[in-house]
C-alpha cells in the first residue's frame, strides 16, 4: 500500500474510518461538548475545506477493499488525528504514516516543531517515539491531556542548542490513535545509508601566524583576501586535498554570502593575542544514484589554547558551522535518513561562510552564514548562527543569560527591524511576543531564531526566519539583524561574567 495524499473523493472514507477507530475512545472518556466538538472536526465537508484551503494535509494509505488508515495535520504543525484500522495495525503502518505526515509539513509550511496533546494513558508511548513534554497535564472541557512536542529538523540552529526529531503515533488500549481538540478542547533509488561507509573527512587550509605584523579583516585587498597565496588552491570538490597559505597573524574570514551583510561590521582583535588561528573547510560534491550531497563548509580553530580547553573550543567552532553537514550526512538520525531516502531525487547541500568578528585572550565571537537545501532544490534556507566562546573556560556562552529579554526588549527587536524592512511580510504579520521569545533563546514554532554577535562598537543581534503567511501565499526565508551600540545596550545587559571580560579588553 502506498502513502499518499488523500483526494476530495476520499474524506468521506476517511472520516468514517477515524470514527471506526477512534470513536470508541471518544464514547467513552470525552463529554458531550467535546464529543460535538471532535465529531464535527472530522466531517467530511470540514475535512475537506480544510484540504482545499491549505489549513491542513491528510494523508492515507488503503488498496482496492478501501481506507486503512489515515493521518491529519495542521499548517502549525499540531497533529490532527492518526487512525490505523485495527487488523492493520502493529505492522509499523502507523509510524511510516506519522513519518509521512510530518515530512509533508515540513516540506510545504516550512514547520519543524510538531505537538500533539496527548492521552495520559498514551504518554510512555510518546516519550518512547522521541517526543518531551511541554508542560504538566491540563484539563480542558473535562478532557485530560498532556502537551508534547518533537522537533522534525536535523538541527537546532541557534547558539550550540540542538533537537533532531520527528512526530509519532498516539496508542489507546490496542488501537493506534492520535488525537487533537478543537475548541474548548483545544485541536490544538538508493539509500543514504550507502554513503555512511565512504565518508570523507574534511580538507583543511592553514594561515600561519607572522609575528610581525597583525592584520584583520579591514586591511585587506578589494577581494577580501589576506592570504599571498590564491583560495582556490584547495579543491573545494576533493575533501582529502589539503594545502597550507599565509595567514598574517589575524583572523581571515571565509565570508562568501556574508560579504555584503556582514561588511559594515567593525571588528576588534585585541593586540598581541598568542593563538595561531587556522581555518578548516569541508568540500564534499558527490552523486550516487538519485542523490546529489554538495558541502563547502569553512569555519575557524584555535591553536596554542590551554590543553584543558582547546579542545571544547575548537568543537564549538566546528560544530555551528557543521550543523547541516553532520544533520544531513555524516551523523543524521534514522528519521532524517527515512526522509531522505523517501525523495525521488534528493539534492542536500551546505555552504558556509564566516566571520570573526570579536577576539581576545578571553572571548571569541563569530557568526556564520548558511544556506542549505533539505532534500530539494525547491525546499531552500538561509540561516545566520552565532556562537560566543569563552576561550578561558570552553564553554559556549548563552546569548539569554547575558541579556534580560523582556516583552520591552522584544518590542524594541521587533520595531528596529520593522525600521530596517519596512515591507518584510515576516516582520508585519509576526507579533512582539515571537520577537521576544527567540531572544529568550527558543527557536519559535520550529521558524524564528536569534542569537547574539559581539562587535568592536557594541552587539549584534541577527533574526532568522522561515516565514509561511496565515493565509499560505507567501513563503519569506532569510536573516536580518540589528546593531546596538555599547550605550544602547548597556540597559538590556544582566550581570554576567562576559560583559566584565569585554569591559577589560577595552
Amino acid at each position: 500500500m502506498q502513502i499518499r495524499p488523500l483526494t476530495e473523493a476520499e474524506m468521506t472514507s476517511a472520516s468514517q474510518l477515524v470514527r471506526q477507530v477512534l470513536g470508541e475512545h471518544v464514547e467513552a472518556t470525552y463529554p458531550e461538548e467535546a464529543k460535538s466538538a471532535f465529531y464535527a472536526f472530522i466531517e467530511p465537508e470540514n475535512l475537506n475545506r480544510m484540504r482545499a484551503e491549505n489549513e491542513a494535509i491528510l494523508i492515507g494509505c488503503g488498496d482496492e477493499m478501501g481506507l486503512h488508515a489515515c493521518g491529519l495535520i495542521r499548517s502549525g504543525g499540531h497533529i490532527g488525528f492518526l487512525a490505523v484500522e485495527p487488523g492493520f495495525q502493529r505492522q509499523g503502518l502507523g509510524k511510516q504514516l506519522l513519518h509521512a505526515l510530518c515530512t509533508a509539513c515540513f516540506e510545504q509550511y516550512s514547520v519543524t516543531r510538531i505537538t500533539v496533546n496527548a492521552d495520559p494513558e498514551i504518554q510512555a508511548f510518546y516519550l518512547a517515539c522521541g517526543f518531551e513534554c511541554r508542560g504538566d497535564m491540563q484539563t480542558e472541557s473535562d478532557v485530560s491531556f498532556l502537551p508534547m512536542e518533537k522537533m522534525f529538523s536535523t538541527t537546532d540552529v541557534v547558539s550550540a542548542k540542538k533537537h533532531t526529531g520527528l512526530i509519532a503515533a498516539l496508542v489507546g488500549g490496542s488501537i493506534l490513535i492520535l488525537l487533537i481538540l478543537i475548541g474548548l478542547v483545544i485541536f490544538a533509488g538508493k539509500k543514504v545509508s550507502t554513503y555512511m561507509d565512504d565518508r570523507k573527512e574534511a580538507s583543511e587550509v592553514v594561515w600561519e601566524e607572522d609575528e610581525e605584523e597583525f592584520r584583520t579583516p579591514e586591511d585587506a585587498g578589494e577581494d577580501g583576501d589576506m592570504s599571498d597565496t590564491d583560495e582556490n588552491d584547495t579543491e573545494a570538490g576533493n575533501p582529502e586535498e589539503e594545502s597550507e597559505n599565509e595567514w598574517e597573524n589575524g583572523p581571515r574570514d571565509y565570508v562568501t554570502i556574508l560579504d555584503e551583510d556582514m561588511k559594515d561590521v567593525e571588528v576588534y582583535v585585541e593586540e598581541g593575542i598568542p593563538y595561531r588561528l587556522k581555518e578548516e573547510v569541508y568540500a564534499l560534491d558527490e552523486y550516487s544514484g538519485e542523490i546529489h550531497l554538495e558541502f563547502n563548509v569553512h569555519y575557524p580553530q584555535i591553536n596554542n589554547l590551554p590543553p584543558e580547553t582547546a579542545a571544547a573550543v575548537n568543537q564549538e567552532l566546528r560544530d555551528i558551522a557543521m550543523l547541516m553537514a553532520d544533520g544531513l550526512y555524516l551523523e543524521p538520525t534514522e528519521d532524517m535518513e527515512q526522509m531522505l531516502e523517501e525523495q525521488n531525487a534528493t539534492y542536500c547541500a551546505s555552504e558556509v561562510g564566516y566571520k570573526i568578528t570579536y577576539l581576545s585572550e578571553e572571548l571569541i565571537s563569530v557568526v556564520y552564514a548558511d544556506h542549505y537545501f533539505l532534500g530539494s532544490a525547491m525546499a531552500e534556507y538561509a540561516d545566520l548562527r552565532t556562537v560566543i566562546v569563552n576561550l578561558k573556560t570552553g564553554e559556549a556562552i548563552k546569548p539569554e543569560d547575558t541579556y534580560k529579554a523582556d516583552e520591552a526588549m522584544g518590542k524594541a527587536f521587533h520595531d528596529r527591524l520593522l525600521k530596517q524592512q519596512p515591507e518584510n511580510e515576516a516582520f508585519l504579520e509576526l507579533g512582539d511576543d515571537v520577537f521576544t521569545r527567540a531572544l529568550q533563546g527558543e527557536v519559535v514554532d520550529g521558524r524564528y531564531m536569534t542569537g547574539m554577535v559581539l562587535t568592536k562598537t557594541g552587539v549584534l543581534l541577527p533574526f532568522t526566519y522561515h516565514f509561511r503567511s496565515a493565509d499560505g501565499n507567501i513563503i519569506s526565508r532569510g536573516w536580518d539583524d540589528v546593531e546596538f551600540t555599547k550605550e544602547e545596550f548597556m540597559m538590556y545587559e544582566k550581570e554576567h561574567e562576559m560583559w566584565k571580560l569585554v569591559e577589560s579588553d577595552n
